[in-house]
């Protein structure tokens, strides 16, 4: 009789160090949930949640799904967009296990800006459509937060598309809902984008409106990296619309915040804008003073896009003098920076690319090496007992085992083919990128090439097939053209489609061909 306390006491400490097992899974998942959200560099917000991948299964399903959707947005900004969805699907699939509504539409929201980084347009704004959906059917703050959220992005997909009135409707709606919130960095920021886009429209007077009041707002919740901005663009509408005694005022009180700050680059940024706007003035003296300035800051700190920018002022200012030599000699430094980026660039993005394949191929070897343990511990557990003489449920029990273990495996061998194809197609892009430096340049005829299309380019579509056959990259031909690197993708894109190929290697051996 005197067992049976005992048996309850033994029964009940199990079960309280059971609880404080669960509890302490629960709060390294948590933490490690944390620790990548606020994580600047996406890799380590993946090894962070990779070491507790683990012991997962022992969490609640809230932490489940936060886990799916910390590993979705970190894939999604390294852009490897298989490995994004496939954790946003398990992360929605645990949403609506547990009806959590907000993380389903943070699930969506991130899938929807993978597919903006890549161009799909009309796949991310039906993918905003459905989280907007479930967004809108709530009243309470966060639901409303997400909707501004949701509105902001679609916002920004219009207008890389140009489709400005879309893009405005979008911004007017989600401002409407963050002065219904009182929200100061959502009613910034939106200001901010419709100035932006008025400008764009030549609207000058308002985006100098809207520029104001994001500027009044950013100054109150001390976003000062975005009130640089904000600032620097409202110097460039009034250096648009000739006002230069304003523009030199906006750009100069930029310069103060770039140093307060201690933003190097902005710093640099700022004196070129103010030396560019001195020049217009014919001010050469006050202007070469802050291109010596611009280039001295960008030499210390290897910035060679503003050296390169540096050398362009310097030509402007010689040439407007008459001093020929001079001008000619800062042309060639101009170009020669220009070329050495061009081959930088293209270096850079091998190597991105490489480092990238060392990872999918460390991460296939240890899931290899997971599978195989697995398989191992399998087969010791169905072993022992057979050897225990376990009979009837005991052998269910073992060929349970068996049965989920076998089809674990197939399950994680499929991953595996994946993982390997994705890295085929990795080595696939980096010899793409070397053999692309070999390309030389070619000339090109707007009306003789689109005799041999059925569907005609535009003049636009045109200018950028050009530069990219020049060996231009995205980048560049977005600066020189002063276009978004999204628009030139998706201009690349429709470009390729009318000549029948899928890439810039195809594109070059069809205009040799047939053109």
């Amino acid at each position: 009789m005197t067992s049976t306390p005992i048996i309850t006491a033994l029964l009940l400490t199990v079960v309280l160090l059971a609880n404080a097992q669960s509890t302490d899974y629960n709060e390294q998942v948590a933490q490690a949930n944390l620790f990548a959200n606020d994580a600047q560099n996406p890799i380590d917000g993946i090894v962070a949640l990779r070491r507790v991948e683990a012991i997962i299964p022992k969490v609640t399903d809230s932490l489940q799904g936060q886990f799916f959707l910390g590993l979705g947005i970190a894939y999604g900004q390294l852009g490897n967009r298989d490995s994004s969805f496939y954790f946003l699907d398990k992360c929605e699939g645990k949403a609506r296990g547990i009806k959590d509504d907000l993380m389903i539409i943070r699930s969506l929201n991130t899938r929807a800006l993978v597919l903006m980084g890549n161009a799909d347009y009309d796949e991310s704004l039906a993918t905003y459509q459905r989280a907007l959906a479930i967004a809108e059917g709530s009243d309470e703050p966060e639901y409303i937060l997400a909707t501004c959220k949701i509105l902001g992005n679609s916002a920004g997909i219009f207008y890389q598309l140009k489709d400005y009135e879309s893009a405005l409707d979008n911004t007017n709606k989600a401002l409407k809902l963050n002065k219904q919130l009182e929200n100061e960095s959502g009613l910034a920021y939106n200001y901010l984008r419709l100035a932006i886009i008025y400008k764009d429209l030549d609207s000058l007077n308002l985006s100098v409106e809207n520029l104001a009041f994001a500027n009044q707002f950013l100054g109150q919740i001390q976003d000062t990296i975005t009130l640089l901005y904000s600032k620097n663009t409202l110097g460039g509408v009034y250096q648009k619309k000739g006002d230069y005694k304003n523009a030199l005022r906006e750009f100069k009180e930029s310069e103060k915040l770039a140093t307060k700050v201690n933003n190097v680059e902005e710093i640099i940024y700022t004196k070129a804008s103010i030396a560019d706007i001195l020049i217009e003035m014919n001010q050469f003296l006050a202007a070469e003073k802050y291109v010596k300035e611009v280039l001295n800051l960008a030499q210390a700190n290897d910035f060679a896009n503003y050296m390169r920018r540096g050398y362009d002022l310097q030509y402007q200012i010689a040439l407007a003098q008459g001093q020929y030599k001079a001008a000619l000699k800062y042309r060639n430094n101009y170009f020669m920076i220009s070329d050495s980026l061009s081959s930088a660039d293209v270096q850079k993005r091998i190597a991105e690319l490489q480092t990238q394949y060392e990872s999918e191929r460390k991460e296939a070897e240890i899931e290899r090496l997971k599978l195989e343990k697995q398989l191992v511990e399998a087969n010791l557990s169905s072993s022992r007992n057979a050897q225990a003489g376990i009979a009837g449920v005991g052998i269910l029990a073992i060929a349970l085992i068996i049965v989920y273990f076998i089809q674990k495996a197939k399950k994680e061998q499929a991953e595996r083919i994946v993982q390997e194809l994705q890295i085929e197609g990795l080595q696939k892009r980096i010899m793409e990128l070397i053999s692309n430096q070999k390309e030389y340049n070619i000339s090109l005829d707007y009306n003789g090439l689109n005799t041999k299309l059925h569907n005609d380019l535009t003049e636009r579509e045109f200018e950028i097939l050009r530069l990219s056959l020049e060996n231009k990259t995205n980048t560049e031909i977005s600066e020189e053209l002063f276009i978004s690197v999204s628009t030139v993708k998706f201009h690349l894109r429709n470009t390729y489609a009318k000549l029948g190929v899928n890439n810039r290697k195809e594109a070059f051996e069809y205009v040799v061909k047939k053109a």
